[in-house]
């Protein structure tokens, strides 16, 4: 499932929406490596962009762009990332991946109709 977004009060997308976005390709980048090194039987790799994923997601937690008390889901997402890194798990990395993705897809369409509406 993911992770429900707490972006509406959150004043700084809507003063640097350009960064928020670029948090999110930064994500999209190493979500998609993991899974290409995964795919390729390469775990090691898989694990140190996995580590990059989750690393965007404290330094958005960090910068104001998650609400603190979102940080639980965030949290539980992170673990769900690792675990099927660790566990060499495709289907489950792959069903996490699919959340990350489409948090991102939810991130470009509220600041496309929301923030510049």
């Amino acid at each position: 499932m993911a992770a429900e977004p707490y972006w509406e009060p959150i004043e700084v997308i809507t003063e640097k929406p350009h960064v928020f976005i670029e948090k999110y390709a930064k994500m999209a980048h190493h979500a998609l490596l993991c899974l290409s090194h995964a795919l390729a039987n390469e775990w090691d790799k898989a694990k140190e962009e996995c580590r990059k994923v989750c690393d965007v997601y404290d330094d958005m937690l960090k910068e104001g762009f998650w609400a603190p008390e979102d940080k639980p889901t965030l949290e539980t997402m992170k673990d769900r990332l690792r675990t099927a890194v660790r566990d060499k798990d495709i289907e489950a990395l792959g069903d996490a991946l699919m959340d990350v993705l489409k948090e991102i897809e939810d991130a470009v369409s509220y600041v496309s109709f929301e923030v510049w509406a």
